[in-house]
């Protein structure tokens, strides 16, 4: 290297040292990616510190945001090096995201806003976001040429990456008739910890929950946008009154990966930068569309009076064990009412059952099957007195078809029962009906004697053939009843006794067992909310909810494990008597470790909340259990 070469190479080395040595500039600049929101989604607010020199110390942004909701934060920091007209330069560039969810619509502020840098506080002018209703901040994708073999075509799509959509089998129908509603989720981007956050009440309908567990994912179009399709829940409903009743939206949060987050409408557009925000989640909650339906009244002309309120399409069979039976032995009627249609309201038909044969036991029941078909099995248990050929008779069902809006009347066919003798050692036993007797003293047949007749003379008439009027052998059979009928009483009053010390014992038991879970449960929050894993913090959270399951079973004995949110509210509150207010404090401590258990780990700031709160949320749900089992 010459000597020119080594002042050139030394001046470089000068001018980068000096441009380290003079004083760091220091800008801010705030943005959101958008101006204009759905109300059921997220804006992300992001605050970009810009350093000339070494990397300088910046501290969280501070602002006023009281119409939104801190959902989610994210860091990064990166190092530019510059070489600028002769001259050295090195930027730090930080960036911090706040992702905010807003609590109402309208033109909501973000004001004073700043960021300490080196001690030094830097501020921005306040932002304002539009937050309009759900599916309204963009137009509908337009369809390609008109809405033709489009699935929703014609229809205003929301244009988020995802929504909820209830949809009806049919929206006319009879009251009573089975109408099934499908809660969907419609996906164009990629969607993860979907949890739901309140399912439908459906006042106004009798439901049943169905299966949707093996329904497999649809890809579909709506208005030109293709989406993935999933179900969510579905259920056969049953309206239990004419008009327009409304179905009523289900409401679910859910975090997804944004496409095209940010956009690239400005000459500093770095394809880096939008590479790493689109690997940047973001969470919102989704509600359906509230949907409605037309009920008729079913007619009343040609209605007949032994129509028990079932609507619907049905097949009615029946079937018995046996055709030839010994008399006094049971025989079983089986009778299966299958369709699509609200089968519990089908009742018990009255049936002529002949004089020879005794109806000992009937009793129903239902069973809810595959696609909204259900059963309501009927078993009649017969006992033939008399041999003989028997008939069976015919028994009637009346259901309204929807499909030929008209009462229908289903009949069972009738069944010839050939009974034989009884048993050798065994005798018929006989239903006799006796006679109005038209005199007091009058013979019911010229060939009764006196003896036949003597309970229908007067009592002076009869013979005395004991002291006071009664035969000896009655006061003691009288004697021995009443000393057997007390000892008797003093068994049970012993047996209740036992009985309820036992069970006075494992209350005791079960209140203590339900103290120790939640001593338990302290203590593993002590473990594992600084250092557990987050499967232990998720699992801690399961136990919270198991130990309010535990409680509520050994009050009121419902297995509230296996009721819907819904039901469970309604039996504790109507028929159990619950606080409301007690209720509320409940389901706030179910549904958020219910969320708990469905974040996955990663989520910086769902994951330290969960932590930092959990011995809170263990206190709460203690106090519930107390509340509950006193």
């Amino acid at each position: 290297m010459n000597v020119i070469g080594k002042v050139k190479y030394f001046s470089l080395l000068l001018s980068f040292f000096s441009t380290l040595a003079i004083a760091q500039d220091v800008s801010l600049n705030v943005v959101t990616d958008r101006t204009q929101i759905p109300e059921d989604e997220s804006v992300s607010l992001k605050f970009i510190v810009t350093v000339s020199g070494n990397q300088a110390a910046v501290d969280q942004p501070v602002y006023s945001a009281p119409d939104f909701e801190l959902v989610n934060t994210f860091n990064s920091t990166q190092m530019q090096s510059v070489y600028e007209n002769g001259n050295f330069s090195i930027k730090s560039i930080r960036e911090i995201t706040h992702i905010l969810r807003p609590k109402k619509s309208g033109k909501l502020k973000i004001s004073n806003i700043k960021v300490s840098v080196n001690n030094k506080n830097l501020k921005q002018k306040d932002i304002t976001v539009e937050v309009v209703p759900s599916g309204s901040a963009t137009p509908p994708p337009q369809g390609y040429g008109g809405s033709v073999g489009l699935r929703g075509g014609g229809k205003k799509v929301p244009s988020s990456p995802f929504f909820v959509r209830a949809e009806l089998n049919k929206s006319d129908v009879y009251k009573g008739e089975q109408l099934i509603v499908s809660y969907y989720l419609y996906k164009r981007a990629r969607v993860f910890n979907v949890a739901a956050r309140k399912f439908p009440d459906l006042k106004g309908f009798f439901k049943e929950e169905m299966p949707v567990a093996n329904v497999r994912q649809e890809h579909v179009v709506l208005d030109g946008v293709p989406y993935q399709k999933k179900i969510l829940a579905r259920y056969a409903i049953y309206p239990l009154k004419s008009g327009k009743l409304k179905i009523d939206s289900m409401e679910i949060q859910a975090n997804y990966y944004p496409k095209n987050q940010v956009r690239n409408n400005n000459r500093n557009f770095d394809p880096f930068e939008k590479f790493f925000n689109q690997l940047r989640p973001r969470s919102a909650d989704k509600k359906s569309a509230p949907i409605f339906v037309n009920v008729k009244s079913l007619p009343l002309k040609n209605k007949p009076d032994s129509f028990s309120g079932a609507v619907g399409e049905f097949n009615v069979i029946s079937a018995i064990d046996r055709y030839k039976v010994r008399a006094n032995e049971p025989v079983t009627l089986k009778v299966k009412i299958e369709g699509r249609g609200n089968v519990a309201s089908i009742a018990e038909p009255n049936a002529n059952w002949p004089n020879a044969i005794e109806l000992f036991e009937s009793k129903g029941r239902t069973k809810t099957g595959q696609a909204g078909v259900s059963q309501k099995l009927f078993e009649f248990l017969l006992i033939p007195r008399e041999p003989g050929r028997h008939q069976i008779p015919e028994l009637e069902f009346v259901v309204f078809d929807p499909i030929k809006e008209k009462y229908i009347l289903h009949r069972t066919k009738s069944v010839d029962l050939n009974v034989l003798a009884p048993k050798p050692g065994t005798s018929l036993v006989r239903t006799q009906k006796r006679n109005n007797l038209e005199g007091k003293n009058k013979l019911t047949s010229p060939n009764m004697s006196e003896n036949d007749i003597r309970y229908l003379l007067p009592l002076e008439q009869q013979e005395d053939q004991s002291f006071s009027g009664h035969e000896w052998w009655k006061w003691i059979y009288w004697t021995f009843l009443i000393a057997s009928g007390f000892f008797v009483l003093l068994v049970l009053y012993d047996l209740i006794r036992l009985f309820l010390l036992k069970l006075n014992k494992q209350k005791s038991f079960k209140k203590e067992s339900i103290i120790q879970q939640w001593k338990v449960l302290h203590q593993k929050a002590k473990q594992v909310s600084n250092k557990g894993s987050w499967k232990e913090v998720t699992q801690t959270y399961e136990s919270i909810g198991e130990g309010l399951f535990d409680a509520l079973d050994a009050k009121y004995k419902i297995g509230a494990r296996a009721l819907s949110r819904s039901d469970l509210e309604r039996i504790l509150i109507q028929e159990k008597g619950l606080e409301d207010s007690v209720w509320q404090r409940l389901e706030k401590v179910l549904e958020y470790s219910e969320m708990i258990q469905f974040a996955q780990s990663g989520d910086d700031h769902t994951e330290s909340r969960a932590r930092s709160d959990l011995s809170r949320w263990i206190k709460e749900g203690e106090r519930l259990a107390g509340q509950i089992t006193t």
